[in-house]
């Protein structure tokens, strides 16, 4: 994965290269965080409306209090997070509830102190994308 910068004001470029994707990505983001558990990867391809659409997520969890989510959408930073960004945030919470069903676990947790902590990248690659903010 690459990804480049640019600085409006001074027009200076940084460029950042993952070898590996979001897992390299992810390992830069929480450098020097105290990672509790194992940093979790998952890619998928499908289709949505008839049109092909591509997901990666790369998570952790530290030892933090803030939640750090970073989305993109066809390599473009949605940093007022989005439909998927809300959609991620939604199964996160969805997966611990049925976890807590299943496993007859009865903690009260709230969505936030769910994500309290994460760090995750959520990349979409989708056809024709349409931003709020897209005049």
């Amino acid at each position: 994965m690459r990804i480049i910068a640019k600085n409006n004001l001074t027009g200076s470029l940084t460029e950042f290269y993952y070898e590996n994707g979001l897992s390299d990505f992810l390992k830069y983001i929480t450098e020097g965080d105290n990672i509790i558990g194992d940093k979790i990867y998952f890619s998928d391809n499908g289709k949505y409306k008839g049109d092909e659409v591509f997901c990666s997520v790369a998570l952790a969890w530290t030892t933090g209090y803030s939640e750090k989510i970073f989305s993109f959408v066809n390599n473009i930073r949605t940093s007022d997070g989005g439909t998927h960004e809300a959609g991620f945030k939604k199964g996160i919470s969805r997966a611990f509830s049925e976890f807590f069903e299943r496993n007859k676990i009865k903690e009260e947790a709230t969505a936030e102190d769910l994500r309290e902590g994460i760090v995750a990248i959520v990349y979409l690659k989708v056809p024709n994308p349409e931003f709020e903010g897209q005049t």
